[in-house]
């Protein structure tokens, strides 16, 4: 699943593009921090699809997570989530947090959005830099929720 310009079957129809910001002035001077990655997250309503500079996609997974509604923990995300929709008792909830392209459940979306990026990133002394894709038309309030439930799950906050 190349993101060179070709269309995705996953992305139903959506053509990616990946960025190559190498070239540029400067970029040699914002390198990442030694032992962090760069890393861009496709954050959608469907899918969250991760890739890795160098690496290319790296993770491709339901945007669903189950938490217990008792206590808010953790049970599942991805696969194993969406596989326990309407299969759980009632203090298990499996959850899309992101409704038309947006955060619908803003601490769903970061403890998602932290286990995406430990499954892809596991040092936890440096933060990955990481670029996030959020649908053109969201409001700025809405891609600041975006922005900070991604620095709540790890990411290291804009320069």
């Amino acid at each position: 699943m190349p993101l060179d310009g070709s269309t995705d079957p996953t992305s139903h129809g959506a053509t990616w593009v990946m960025a190559d910001f190498s070239d540029r002035p400067g970029w040699p001077a914002r390198r990442p921090v030694l032992g962090s990655r760069d890393i861009a997250v496709d954050l959608g309503t469907a899918n969250t699809l991760v890739s890795v500079r160098g690496e290319g996609i790296v993770l491709l997974e339901p945007s669903v997570v189950a938490v217990n509604a008792l206590d808010g923990a953790l049970l599942a995300v991805g696969e194993e989530a969406k596989r326990m929709i309407g299969r759980t008792p009632d203090h298990i909830r499996a959850v899309r947090p992101l409704k038309d392209g947006v955060i619908a459940d803003f601490e769903v979306c970061e403890k998602m959005l932290r286990y995406f990026i430990q499954q892809v990133h596991s040092r936890k002394w440096a933060k990955p830099r990481m670029v996030i894709c959020v649908p053109s038309g969201v409001t700025g309030v809405e891609r600041r929720a975006v922005q900070e439930a991604a620095e709540y799950a790890g990411a290291r906050p804009p320069a």
